[in-house]
């Protein structure tokens, strides 16, 4: 009985922390402020591929995500953009986040999801998550878990296509 309920366990995780491609024909929008409480709208980034990374500071796999995704900002800077979303959590200041983004030589747009709207909207239940917006602001990929740098390049060479 043990043993069944452990294989069931690994299952539904292997299931959760994945890819899954989304055939969304909605385009996505959302605003907010930046952690510096600078307004922040979506439709700034018309035309350009997406990947929203949500995330908090002491999630390990969200940190560890960061510097991928400073660098497929740096390296793909005229193509894709990218935006982080910062969960509310109980067990992270704002200023914590901040620090951390600074270490890490962050360089890309971060929101405080402050009341968890942006969470709702996309329906996030895994940290981190990135989710891949093509051109028009369409969902096409959703991963849930760490991105290596391999498998990062993979998604983003598939939204740029799309």
């Amino acid at each position: 009985m043990l043993r069944n309920i452990i294989k069931f366990l690994i299952l539904l995780s292997l299931l959760i922390i994945s890819c899954n491609q989304i055939n969304n024909k909605e385009t996505i929008h959302f605003s907010g402020k930046t952690l510096e409480e600078k307004k922040f709208d979506l439709k700034n980034f018309e035309g350009h591929p997406i990947i929203i990374n949500f995330w908090y500071p002491s999630c390990p796999p969200c940190v560890k995500e960061i510097p991928n995704l400073v660098q497929v900002k740096n390296k793909y800077s005229d193509k894709i953009k990218v935006i982080g979303i910062l969960h509310n959590s109980p067990l992270d200041s704002k200023e914590s986040a901040e620090r951390l983004l600074n270490n890490l030589e962050s360089n890309y747009v971060n929101i405080f999801d402050k009341n968890g709207e942006i969470e709702r909207l996309f329906s996030i239940q895994v940290f981190p998550t990135s989710i891949f917006l093509n051109h028009k602001h369409q969902i096409t990929t959703q991963w849930s878990g760490y991105l290596d740098n391999k498998k990062l390049e993979e998604l983003i060479s598939e939204v740029l296509i799309k």
